[in-house]
């Protein structure tokens, strides 16, 4: 019998539709702790990953959907990190999905 390859995810792929919010046109040093403050009072994240090679975006994963909606409505077009940032929901499955 044939076994199926190990395969290692960054993100949860077991995470609810619409609870990724992806998070555009950062500065280059965007700080992870900056934008856990930021989002964490919309609701409890699961994750937060900030991109550092291409830098300037990140993703931030709450554990509920209309928190994260809450997030890119209050969000979007704001100051984050000392730039005016793009917040909407991530669309696709993540890094690491088949």
């Amino acid at each position: 019998a044939r076994t199926q390859p190990f395969r290692c995810c960054h993100f949860n792929m077991a995470h609810p539709t619409g609870t990724r919010v992806y998070v555009g046109d950062l500065a280059p040093d965007a700080a992870k702790h900056e934008l856990e403050r930021e989002f964490e009072r919309f609701g409890r994240l699961r994750d937060v990953w900030v991109a550092r090679n291409p830098p300037g975006f990140a993703f931030i994963e709450f554990e509920d959907p209309r928190d994260a909606e809450d997030a890119c409505k209050e969000l979007d077009g704001r100051d984050l990190c000392g730039r005016r940032a793009r917040v909407e929901i991530a669309r696709g499955k993540g890094r690491g999905a088949p």
